[in-house]
């Protein structure tokens, strides 16, 4: 009788366990969900309205010609944006690589937001990431089987800025009709090249962008994003995103891959290749 009631009070502490467990391995999901729906809640009480050449008569030539290329001008003005993209990552010599799926949304309203929910395999154990911009802070979020925290920055300007800089990248390369934007700024630097600063309250950065002459922007590169192997240690590197493949997705011609590299004093180091698997517009959901 005793064998049995200790049996069942194993069996019952084991449950409770897993249970206990399982919901903490998906505590960084219930974040990143938690803050989409208020994202998208936020976003929906927007008017919808269609960008017309008016709205980007004040914009640089070689930005309207860009908004142009893309078919920006008479389509709904993006509010907000969900994409889902295959990541081929290089984590470095003693981490290997690894092929991530990131699913992402943004928030181009009076309180941008970026959240990347991130899900890859290292060294045999599945990792989930959280990559976010929310209320000027940003936050990098790495936990192996979503349970050991082995990165968690946040809470500095380095961050801060890092994260914004990914906001800018995305409204200049996925949401092109979001460069109306009053918070953004221009700096002429040739035919080709302009610098485009983005000042979100007291996060200021800044990235130039570089077209062809058929008008696609072909490479976005911020001297504003800090390099930081594990969260502990921060250090200044340019960085920059060259892309290509243009193509029709979801009414706009927009590039489908891109890839992520640091340019470091003794060499340049490419760490991701990333194709776009889907973008949609104005979420609901």
């Amino acid at each position: 009788m005793k064998t049995s009631y200790i049996l069942m009070i194993l069996s019952g502490l084991t449950f409770i366990s897993v249970v206990i467990l399982v919901r903490v391995s998906q505590n960084i999901n219930r974040i990143f969900r938690s803050e989409v729906l208020k994202g998208l809640h936020r976003t929906a009480k927007l008017e919808k309205q269609i960008l017309t050449e008016d709205d980007i008569k004040s914009l640089p030539d070689i930005v309207k010609k860009y908004l142009l290329y893309v078919g920006a001008v008479g389509k709904e003005k993006v509010k907000s944006l969900r994409t889902v993209t295959e990541i081929y990552m290089e984590l470095g010599a003693d981490r290997g690589n690894a092929k991530m799926t990131a699913v992402e949304y943004n928030f181009f309203d009076d309180n941008p937001a970026r959240l990347v929910l991130m899900k890859f395999t290292m060294k045999g154990l599945p990792v989930t990431g959280l990559d976010s911009y929310i209320n000027g802070k940003g936050r990098m979020l790495m936990k192996p089987l979503g349970l050991l925290t082995v990165v968690d920055a946040t809470g500095t300007v380095m961050d801060n800025s890092s994260a914004a800089v990914m906001l800018l990248l995305n409204m200049c390369i996925a949401a092109p009709s979001t460069l109306i934007d009053d918070r953004i700024t221009w700096t002429d630097i040739s035919s080709s090249s302009i610098k485009v600063t983005f000042q979100d309250n007291e996060c200021i950065v800044s990235g130039v962008l570089d077209f062809n002459e058929e008008g696609e922007l072909i490479n976005f590169s911020t001297e504003d994003k800090y390099y930081s192997p594990s969260g502990g240690s921060y250090k200044k590197v340019r960085w920059s995103t060259p892309v290509k493949d243009y193509s029709i997705i979801n009414g706009l011609k927009l590039s489908t891959y891109g890839e992520a590299t640091w340019h470091f004093p003794e060499g340049d180091f490419c760490y991701g290749k990333l194709k776009l698997e889907q973008i949609d517009y104005n979420c609901i959901q």
